[in-house]
């Protein structure tokens, strides 16, 4: 069973594995440089998020299995879930247990009415977590790194 948590110091290494890993983060932007994922860690660990409006890693039997955060967005504007588990955890459902507790996080916790998420067309992976979490598709999208598909979840009423 995934548990999301805040971040810890003890997260450094496995966090920045991850993130720096150029095939994890392909559709993420790319690799976070060593550096850098050392920084964001620190602020994570301080309590500090900005631009995220909630950051959590995600732990399985005790161990690190993966990063999820909320973001707001300016285009289009809105909250949007992000997630991302480690290689040696995929394929076990543990991105769309990570994707439905960040959508009760932001519900529950932070008010939230819905939640988006954004897939890049050819990331069928995390298309089918979103699907199989709850979100539903709202069509095709494009910004300045191209098309993407937009997917929604709202709070039931």
């Amino acid at each position: 069973m995934v548990r999301l948590r805040p971040y810890r110091a003890a997260d450094r290494a496995p966090f920045v594995a991850l993130v720096t890993d150029a095939d994890v983060m392909r559709f993420m932007g790319g690799p976070v440089p060593k550096d850098s994922a050392h920084e964001r860690l620190g602020v994570f660990v301080a309590g500090g998020r900005r631009p995220m409006v909630c950051v959590r890693a995600a732990e399985e039997g005790g161990a690190y299995v993966g990063h999820a955060f909320l973001l707001e967005r300016r285009e289009p504007p809105g909250i949007e879930v992000g997630f991302v588990v480690r290689p040696d955890h995929r394929g076990r459902g543990l991105g769309t247990a990570i994707a439905r507790e960040m959508v009760a996080i932001g519900f529950d916790e932070l008010c939230l009415t819905s939640v988006m998420g954004t897939v890049d067309l050819d990331n069928e992976a995390s298309i089918r977590v979103l699907q199989k979490a709850g979100f539903e598709e709202e069509g095709l999208r494009h910004d300045d790194e191209g098309p993407y598909r937009l997917f929604r979840i709202s709070k039931p009423a």
